[in-house]
This record gives C-alpha cells, sequence and structure tokens, in this order.
C-alpha cells in the first residue's frame, strides 16, 4: 500500500502543484474559466522559431535556414468542432507570407487545401523531380484545390455534449484543488498591467516543488482532505473503485519518501548545470465585455543549449461564427489516386542487374527514372532465396 501511495503522489504532485491560491492564481484561474466559454473566435497567431543549432536540419534532411515564422488566421468554435484556419509561412524576417494550407472543419466534413503544401515539396525537393513532372503536378493541384475527409456522423454529433462534459469535469476539478490549496502559492504567476504573467526557469520549478512538498507535509489534514477528495472524483468518473485508498498514516510515509526521493532528483538537476537563459515565459490579457471579448497572449521558449528560442502571439476576438465546407473538394481517396497516377506515370525502372559476390549473396543494383528524375539504388540479397 505504501508503494501505491508514494506512485500516486509522484503523478499527482507534478499535476497538483501547479494550481495555487494567491490571489493572483485565483485570477488567472478565473480567466482561463472565462476563456473555456467563449465558442466563436477570430483568431490571428504568429509562431517564431529562431533556430541555430543542427537538429532541425538533422531531422528534415533540408536546409531550412535558422528562421522559421508561421501564422494562423481565421475562425473557429471549439464547442460545435468547428475551425476555417489559414496557414502562411516565411522563412526570413522580412517579406510576403508564403501559403501553406488552409484546413475547414465542421462535424461533416474537413476539408484541406494543398497547392501550399506541394509548392513547399516543390520547392524543396527540385533536385528530385523533372520539370514535366512539377508541371503536370501543379496542374493537377491547382484543378483540385481541396481534398476532403468526412467526419465520423456518431462522433461529431456528440462533440458538443462531449465539449460541455468536458469543460464541467476541468472545471470541477480546478475548484477541488484551490478548495484544498488554501495557502499554498506555485510562485509562478504574477498580476502585471491587468493581466497575468506566467516565468518559470529552473530555480523557479525546484522550488515550486519545495514549496508544495512543505505544505503538503506541514499540513497533513489538509492535504490527506486533498488526495481523499481526489480519489473519490477518479472513482466517480471512473464509475467504479480504483484500489487506491490509502490511510493518513501510509500517506503521511509516502510524503517522507517522495521528500527524500526529490532531494536526490534536485541534485542531479543541480549537476546538469542548464543554462540560466533556459526559460518559459508567457502573458495573457483579456479587455471588453461578454460577446466581443478580446484576448491577447504572448508565450516565449528559450532553450539555450540547443540555440532554440520560440516566441508566440495571439489575438482572438469572440464574435458568432459560421463554418462552410461547401466548396470545390476531392474526396481523399480519390484525390491521392490522381496523385498516384502521376507519380507512377512517371516513373519507370530503366535496368536492373545482379551481380554474385560470394556463395551466398548477391548485390543488386537497380536504374530507375522516379517522377520524371533519374536515380538509382543498390540493395543486396541471399542467394538462396533467389
Amino acid at each position: 500500500m505504501k508503494k501505491k501511495a508514494i506512485a500516486v503522489l509522484l503523478v499527482l504532485m507534478m499535476a497538483l502543484s501547479l494550481v495555487g491560491c494567491s490571489p493572483a492564481e485565483i485570477g488567472y484561474l478565473d480567466l482561463s474559466k472565462e476563456v473555456a466559454q467563449m465558442e466563436g473566435l477570430k483568431v490571428d497567431e504568429t509562431i517564431v522559431i529562431n533556430y541555430t543549432g543542427d537538429e532541425l536540419k538533422d531531422l528534415t534532411g533540408m536546409e531550412v535556414g535558422n528562421y522559421l515564422e508561421v501564422r494562423a488566421t481565421g475562425y473557429m468554435d471549439e464547442k460545435h468542432m468547428a475551425y476555417d484556419l489559414e496557414l502562411t509561412y516565411r522563412l526570413a524576417k522580412t517579406g510576403a507570407y508564403q501559403p501553406l494550407t488552409r484546413i475547414i472543419m465542421d462535424k461533416n466534413d474537413m476539408l484541406m487545401s494543398t497547392e501550399g503544401i506541394w509548392k513547399l515539396v516543390a520547392k524543396y525537393g527540385s533536385e528530385q523531380f523533372s520539370p514535366e513532372f512539377i508541371a503536370d503536378m501543379n496542374a493537377y493541384v491547382a484543378a483540385h484545390p481541396f481534398m476532403r475527409i468526412s467526419m465520423d456522423e456518431e462522433l461529431s454529433g456528440a462533440q458538443a455534449v462531449a465539449y460541455d462534459e468536458l469543460m464541467s469535469q476541468s472545471m470541477k476539478m480546478l475548484d477541488l484543488l484551490v478548495k484544498y490549496h488554501d495557502g499554498y502559492s506555485t510562485g509562478l504567476i504574477t498580476e502585471k498591467d491587468g493581466g497575468y504573467e506566467i516565468y518559470a526557469d529552473q530555480d523557479t520549478l525546484v522550488a515550486m516543488v519545495d514549496g508544495w512538498l512543505d505544505y503538503a507535509q506541514k499540513d497533513i489534514d489538509n492535504s490527506y482532505g486533498m488526495i481523499q477528495a481526489f480519489v473519490a472524483y477518479a472513482e466517480e468518473m471512473a464509475g467504479e473503485s480504483l484500489g487506491m485508498e490509502m490511510t493518513k498514516t501510509e500517506w503521511q510515509e509516502g510524503l517522507k519518501e517522495v521528500a527524500y526521493e526529490w532531494q536526490n532528483l534536485k541534485t542531479e538537476l543541480k549537476d546538469m548545470k542548464l543554462s540560466d537563459k533556459d526559460y518559459y515565459q508567457a502573458y495573457t490579457k483579456m479587455t471588453g465585455d461578454k460577446g466581443s471579448r478580446v484576448l491577447t497572449a504572448e508565450e516565449t521558449l528559450n532553450i539555450e543549449e540547443l540555440g532554440f528560442n520560440m516566441k508566440v502571439t495571439a489575438k482572438s476576438t469572440e464574435q458568432k461564427v459560421t463554418i462552410s465546407t461547401g466548396l470545390n473538394a476531392t474526396d481523399i481517396e480519390a484525390y491521392a489516386a490522381g496523385i498516384q497516377e502521376i507519380v507512377d506515370r512517371y516513373t519507370i525502372v530503366t535496368g536492373a542487374e545482379m551481380k554474385p559476390m560470394d556463395a551466398q549473396k548477391a548485390a543488386i543494383s537497380t536504374k530507375m527514372t522516379f517522377c520524371g528524375h533519374p536515380s538509382s539504388s543498390i540493395g543486396y540479397a541471399d542467394l538462396k532465396y533467389i
């Protein structure tokens, strides 16, 4: 039972310690609840990534540079799973945004434009494609502006109900955590200029865990009550006993053991000597009245060791939203078949040769034209199968 108590605590500690009861944290929680109730939104969000490491190049195999900016604009209604978002990008701080894709979705269909995606593929894959192949693909994509994916009717019909239930249960869970965290603060959230700022680096996260463990051990009655309430909530959601019962003594002993293990982990974190420039920072502010509220947000993530910096800026304006998927679109199966027909037309084997290397192995070389571009490959095979 003691091990079970510790296992439960390890999972809960990281989640529960993110909710505190300072005035700023309560204000931010209330703002989060208000945001969850905003159904129709006009959105404008930009993600800027500055990257000086080599991992992205190794992952993509492309010379994408050290700057990427992606912008999403359009409309969304999360409750009814309805979206109409245009995604654009640019690879330099100046210059026009290039189209990537437009995604439109309602309870029946999801439409996705492919011209921007194809142009990006053609740009970085031009050495592997012949001019004729590119021309035929350009014509096909232009004639088929959207591919259509049909939604599961049963799933889409339950979306609004599921959304309301999820929001209700999430709010209930947050209220439960606030009730049992009176007197505890994460130290991550502050009020600023009518909004709320979150700042976290290695030191603040370590201090947060230290603070929560200290709080939970000093007020054992309250922290034990919180765990009991959480277990009851989890079992209510599951509709059955989860076998997570524990006595107050077991809980107290489990806390001591976790506190001891945490000291060891904290030492390991310090030995890693992460940069003091590694941090996460966010700012959120809401203005206006219900029906026309405006939410502005900024987020920054900096990981010095990777040469990675990401900044997100977003503005969401509350308004009525109507989404229509009644556009010229081709079902995804037919769309894919059309692409495959073009690929097959420009892909042929022009020669093949097998040379025995020894008594067991042979080398097989193949020459072909792939997407109109000459290429070759060498493979090996066991002679007994040949």
